[in-house]
């Protein structure tokens, strides 16, 4: 835990040349209590003090000597949250804790000394977006602890994710892997119908930062994140907009609804795509035509063969290669 970053130093300090001059003048002006052969490490304000005859390391602020952590640990490493994570993040904000050993079996404990992980797994505790990802030192099953010290989800799943604040755990189960969520607090959000005391999992979860896509035996549903069934029926294929949500039914036909779940283009349609920033083009048949986001028709379907992005807006091809520029405004389309 050693670093050369000092965040305060005495005036006793400044006349020190080399970096050991330095921790020792630094230790002795906090009154550390040092004796020969104890071993110091300083990393930004904090001081970790190995002592000689005991071997077990303790923490210290080290501006004013407060201790944090007792000496009674082999090792003391200072961790942050994941930043690789970040982008998924419900809550954007940096977390500091301390890795500490005893023996084999890690933990974890906040800045302030309070335990947030007990002693008793695996080096490589992992911290993002308010949860602590353990290991188990048996079975290498993983769980999660939150921000409080309290197991939320069980030390029992062989891979877990964090998205937006939802837990995704996955596990086999009769030599099939299934996926589980569960919100913050660990409850979890999908129950096997009418049996509330059975978990559902699925060969797949998808979180999403408004809603979550779960897939099982070639369909697809959708949820809200607090785990409400956005539509009743299952899909072959949903694909999240910003504003909408396009999705193909078993039956090949293709429909759009709002966020919440209401229909606003019904399931007629051979092919949805976005089109533009604000459009979605819909094909049916051998034409294609174009509805604002709302589901307002824009260009009516039966007219033109192809509709396609231009600078102003969309060209349409009729049946007979005629070309149409139109102007797009909202709910209507006027030609050029």
């Amino acid at each position: 835990m050693a670093d050369r970053n000092f965040s305060f130093i005495p005036e006793n300090m400044k006349a020190a040349s080399s970096f050991q001059d330095k921790a020792v003048c630094f230790i002795n002006h906090l009154s550390f209590n040092l004796k020969d052969g104890d071993r110091i490490a300083i990393y930004s304000e904090y001081a970790a003090i190995t002592r000689q005859e005991s071997g077990k390391t303790g923490l210290y602020r080290a501006d004013n000597g407060i201790p944090i952590l007792c000496d009674v640990y082999d090792t003391i490493e200072i961790r942050h949250s994941d930043s690789r994570m970040k982008k998924y993040a419900e809550h954007d904000r940096e977390t500091l804790f301390f890795e500490v050993s005893v023996g084999d079996c890690y933990g974890a404990y906040s800045e302030h000394g309070l335990q947030l992980v007990p002693i008793k797994y695996k080096k490589g505790i992992v911290s993002f977006d308010g949860f602590f990802i353990v290991t188990s030192t048996e079975n290498g099953a993983k769980g999660v602890y939150d921000e409080k010290g309290r197991l939320i989800v069980p030390v029992e799943y062989d891979s877990i994710s964090i998205k937006y604040g939802i837990i995704v755990a996955s596990k086999k189960v009769k030599q099939e892997r299934k996926e589980y969520a569960f919100n913050r607090y660990g409850q979890s959000l999908f129950h096997e119908r009418f049996r509330s005391e059975i978990i559902k999992g699925y060969d797949k979860i998808i979180v999403y930062n408004d809603c979550i896509i779960t897939r099982e035996m070639g369909g697809k549903e959708l949820f809200t994140k607090e785990g409400t069934q956005v539509f009743a029926k299952k899909m072959r294929a949903i694909f999240i907009e910003k504003k909408y949500i396009i999705a193909e039914d078993q039956c090949g036909k293709y429909g759009v609804y709002t966020l919440d779940g209401k229909a606003i283009i019904p399931h007629e349609y051979d092919r949805m795509t976005r089109f533009g920033r604000d459009y979605i083009k819909g094909k049916y048949g051998d034409s294609e035509c174009l509805f604002y986001r709302d589901g307002v028709t824009v260009i009516r379907r039966g007219t033109y063969k192809r509709i396609t992005e231009t600078k102003y807006g969309a060209r349409a091809y009729t049946f007979d290669g005629t070309k149409c520029d139109f102007e797009l405004r909202m709910h209507s389309a006027n030609a050029l």
